[in-house]
C-alpha cells in the first residue's frame, strides 16, 4: 500500500528556501527585458498584491493580450519561466540536506501521522494500516515542486527500513518509495507553469490556440511532453490507503487533482485524506473555533471537487486536518 504524500511550495519554504513567487518577482523585474509585457504589468503592482499566485494571474492577464499579440505573449511567459528556473537553481544551490535531523523530523512526523488529532482519527488511520497489513506501506511522492530538496531526503531514506509492522507470521517493511515532479523539474527541461484548463485563460480567442495551451494548460503540456506523468501520478493515487496534502495551497490551478482525490476518497470508504495546514494567523483556544478551523480547511478542499453535496458528506469525516502544522519544517 502507499501512504503518498503531495508536496507543495510550503515545503521548501519550510526548508528556508526563498521559493515563493512573491520572491521571486524582484528578480524577474530587474532580470526581464524592458519590454517584456509581464514584467511591465508586476512592475506596477510593487507589492506584488494582483500578481501573489502567478499561475491565476497570468490567466487574468490574456484577458489584456489582443490576439494580434499571441507570440510576443507567448515569448515573455517563456522568458519568465526560464528566468524562474534561473532563480530556483540557485535557491537550490543553497539548500543544505541536514540528513540526521531530516531524519529525526520525519520519523517523528510520521509516527504522528498514525495518532491523529484524537482517539476517532487515531482509529480511523489504524483501520487502513490493518486493512492493509498483509502488504509493505511505501511512502511515495508527488512532489508539485521544480527542486530537488525532496529528492535528496527521499534518496536519504533510500533502502532504509523505517518501521515494520506483522500480519500472522510474516513481518512486513515500510519503506520510501519514489518521488514523481508533476510540473517537471530543473534540470529535465520540463519545466511547467501554468492554469489548470480553458476556463482560468481570460481571453478566450487566445484560449483556442494550441501554442497558448502549451505555454499556459499544466495539464495540456504535460500530455503533450509524453512522459505520462499524470497517468503514473494518478496510478500512485490510486494505490494509495492515505494520502497527505502538505505546503499546497489547494489552489484552481491545479484543480485537476483535487477532482481526482475526491473520486478517490468515494471510491474507499477507508481511504483517508490527510490536510497538513498551515495558517500562521490561526490559534485554537476554544474547541469551537478549533472545529470551525477544521471545517473551513475542509470545504475548501471539498468546493475543488466535483462530488455532490452527499458525496460530500459521506467522505467528510475520512478527511483529516492537521491544523497550523508544519511538522516538516528544519
Amino acid at each position: 500500500m502507499n501512504i503518498t504524500f503531495m508536496m507543495g511550495n510550503g515545503f521548501d519554504v519550510g526548508q528556508k528556501l526563498k521559493t515563493s513567487y512573491k520572491d521571486l518577482y524582484p528578480y524577474f523585474v530587474i532580470n526581464a527585458k524592458l519590454d517584456n509585457i509581464i514584467r511591465k504589468e508586476i512592475e506596477k503592482d510593487k507589492e506584488f498584491e494582483n500578481w501573489s499566485d502567478l499561475e491565476v494571474a497570468l490567466g487574468k492577464f490574456t484577458g489584456n493580450i489582443s490576439v494580434e499579440d499571441e507570440q510576443r505573449f507567448i515569448n515573455d511567459k517563456i522568458e519568465l519561466d526560464e528566468l524562474l528556473k534561473k532563480y530556483l537553481l540557485n535557491e537550490q544551490e543553497n539548500y543544505e540536506l541536514k540528513e540526521n535531523l531530516v531524519k529525526e523530523i520525519w520519523t517523528v512526523a510520521l509516527q504522528q501521522l498514525r495518532n491523529g488529532n484524537n482517539e476517532e482519527e487515531k482509529l480511523m488511520v489504524q483501520n487502513v494500516l490493518e486493512r492493509y497489513a498483509g502488504e509493505r506501506y511505501i511512502y511515495q511522492c508527488i512532489s508539485f515542486n521544480y527542486t530537488n530538496c525532496l529528492d535528496r531526503i527521499w534518496e536519504s531514506f533510500r533502502n532504509i527500513e523505517i518501521g515494520k509492522h506483522s500480519y500472522g507470521s510474516t513481518t512486513y517493511q515500510e519503506l520510501f518509495g519514489n518521488v514523481l515532479h508533476i510540473h517537471g523539474t530543473l534540470e529535465d527541461n520540463e519545466m511547467i507553469v501554468g492554469v489548470n484548463d480553458e476556463s482560468q485563460i481570460l481571453n478566450k480567442e487566445l484560449a483556442k490556440s494550441r501554442h497558448v495551451k502549451w505555454a499556459m494548460i499544466k495539464p495540456y503540456l504535460n500530455r503533450e511532453i509524453g512522459q505520462n506523468k499524470i497517468q503514473k501520478a494518478k496510478q500512485i493515487i490510486d494505490n494509495s490507503g492515505i494520502i497527505c496534502l502538505y505546503g499546497m495551497s489547494i489552489g484552481v490551478t491545479d484543480n485537476i487533482w483535487w477532482e481526482y482525490l475526491g473520486e478517490w476518497l468515494k471510491k474507499q470508504n477507508t481511504h483517508i485524506l490527510v490536510i497538513y495546514n498551515y495558517d500562521p494567523e490561526y490559534s485554537a483556544g476554544h474547541p469551537l473555533r478549533q472545529l470551525m478551523y477544521m471545517e473551513d480547511v475542509k470545504y475548501k478542499f471539498l468546493n475543488n471537487t466535483n462530488l455532490s453535496d452527499t458525496e460530500r458528506q459521506a467522505v467528510e469525516s475520512r478527511i483529516i486536518v492537521y491544523n497550523n502544522k508544519n511538522v516538516f519544517e528544519l
